[in-house]
Order: structure tokens, then sequence, then C-alpha cells
């Protein structure tokens, strides 16, 4: 197994993990979401793009799958997630180009088990992958959100200490009782990677 450092956001990734990268140079520059496939080089990783219905139509690719509608996807349609599509094909990129870090789930695990992503940028969901010209469906046990390189990784770690943040929040602040001012408190354990 490969660790790359990534020293914009000062954590190690691997393979399997999804970032926000910058797609070119200068003032066109655009940040879409990727995927590491393979660690080739001290500075370089192999990255398939995950490009949102606007990037792709731009690239010239046109009859992307309709968008989710209010009948299967309700939390989707309400949180206003970002739909991206897989594409097959690899480029290698240098680390500097990494910005941040991406949570890409599949749309049955947003619906079903993360039902509040309102307000999260970097939050995504998938449904197709675009291969040999065409649109296939992803199933949900084809997704992986997070790197299955080893046990928990960093992405990994990330996304659950923000969901357990939010979810303390959301309780603190459904609390019918009132308090006086600063004498609710919640503690949560926070790593130093966290913080």
């Amino acid at each position: 197994m490969v660790f790359i450092k990534v020293p914009s956001l000062n954590c190690v990734v691997t393979t399997g993990d999804f970032l926000l990268a910058s797609r070119g140079t200068g003032d066109g520059a655009r940040r879409s979401v990727c995927v590491i496939r393979e660690v080739v080089a001290p500075q370089h990783v192999k990255v398939s793009w995950w490009l949102t219905r606007e990037e792709l139509e731009s690239q010239g690719i046109v009859g992307t799958p309709s968008p989710v509608s209010n009948d299967g996807f309700i939390n989707l349609v309400k949180c206003q997630v970002k739909e991206v599509f897989e594409l097959a094909s690899t480029v290698t990129l240098h680390v500097c180009y990494i910005v941040d870090l991406a949570f890409v789930f599949h749309a049955v695990t947003l619906e079903k088990q993360f039902l509040n992503c309102a307000g999260m940028e970097r939050v995504f969901f998938i449904r197709y992958r675009f291969q040999d010209n065409r649109f296939s469906v992803v199933q949900v046990h084809q997704h992986s959100p997070f790197s299955k390189a080893y046990a928990e990784s960093y992405p990994s770690r990330m996304w659950h200490f923000v969901i357990e943040v939010k979810y303390t929040m959301e309780k603190m602040l459904n609390d019918p009782k009132q308090y006086q001012p600063c004498r609710k408190m919640a503690t949560l354990k926070c790593s130093l990677e966290c913080w």
C-alpha cells in the first residue's frame, strides 16, 4: 500500500481517496472531483475525474441521464447536493494541484443514511459512470466513498468527525428546554488532525 503526502492538506492519502483538484492553471482553472487510482511517484498520482453535469457538457458530452427527482430522492433534492459522473480514463496529476478533500457517496447512501447534507459544499453523489461513450448505472454496492486500502482513511476520519459535530449541534439546537447563554455544552473528542 502506497501513501502520498499532500502539502496543501497536510495529510497523507492513498488510492481510493476522493479529492478536489485544479484542472488546468491560471484563471481558467476549475476545481473538480477526482479519485486517486494509483500513486506513481513521490509527487504524482494517477486520478480519474468525477465531473458534474455542467463540466461534462462543457467537454461536449451530451445525453446525460436526467437529474434526480422528488419521486425517489427527496432529501438529495432538498439538500441540493451535486451529482458527479465517473470518467473511466485516468490522468497523471502533481500533488500541488490537489486543493481539498471531497466526499462522494452513492445517491442511495445519501438518501437513506446521511439525510441532511444541506450546506456541505464538498459532498457529491454518483449514480452513473461514463465509459466507452455511454452512461452505465453504478450500483450502491459497487461504490465505496472511502479508500478500501486500510481500515480508516484520512477522508473517512474527517467525514465521521464532521458528522459527529453536526449531529451534536443539531441535538443541542433542537432541545426544547431553555438555557442561559453559555450554560449548555457538549463534549466531543477531537483529534489534532481534525482540529
